[in-house]
């Protein structure tokens, strides 16, 4: 429940509940398992270091303070580090679906399910916003709910290079006119 709630002031939980919707936006399936030890502690960092040996975990990824720290920038950070994850292979390549999706606008290149939601948000971007033309949020929020992705893991500004949360974000692809309108950098 915890993780479900992803309550912002407890950081591990928000760690992973985000990471969880992450995934889950990708349509992996995520399944939690729970075995009781006599000696937990000393059981979890056994398990932690086989792990490391052969995957990129979430552990590594430091907390935060919850009074000073601000919840968006969190976020983006999580979700970068997961988007890593997966291109890195952390997650067992043969667990990753190759489903193809349709094509974006007019373009004949498919995207594929392997593709991470901001290289399709980023070609919804560049075929709305062809030509110098304005790039409307819900036109983008429409064009990634139809390819599967939740409107709600849709976040333009991390993409912009001059609002607060795109500083943060190494993917600027766009520049905010005004609220809920866009144009690619």
């Amino acid at each position: 429940g915890d993780y479900i709630s992803a309550n912002f002031s407890a950081s591990a939980d928000f760690k992973v509940g985000e990471a969880i919707r992450y995934l889950h936006n990708l349509d992996y399936t995520v399944r939690i398992k729970y075995k009781e030890f006599i000696n937990r502690k000393e059981e979890e960092r056994r398990i932690i270091f086989e792990l490391q040996k052969k995957f990129l975990l979430l552990n590594t990824l430091n907390g935060y303070n919850y009074i000073s720290a601000v919840e968006q920038d969190e976020r983006a950070r999580i979700h970068e580090f997961m988007e890593r994850l997966v291109e890195d292979k952390g997650i067992r390549k043969d667990k990753v679906q190759q489903a193809e999706l349709k094509p974006v606008a007019e373009t004949k290149s498919i995207i594929r399910r392997s593709a991470s939601n901001i290289d399709i948000i980023k070609e919804i971007c560049k075929k709305l916003g062809q030509d110098g033309k304005d790039i409307q949020r819900k036109d983008v929020l429409a064009e990634a709910q139809r390819l599967g992705i939740k409107p709600s893991s849709v976040l333009l500004a991390d993409y912009c290079d001059n609002t607060k949360t795109g500083n943060w974000s190494p993917h600027k692809f766009l520049h905010s006119v005004s609220p809920g309108r866009y144009r690619l950098k």
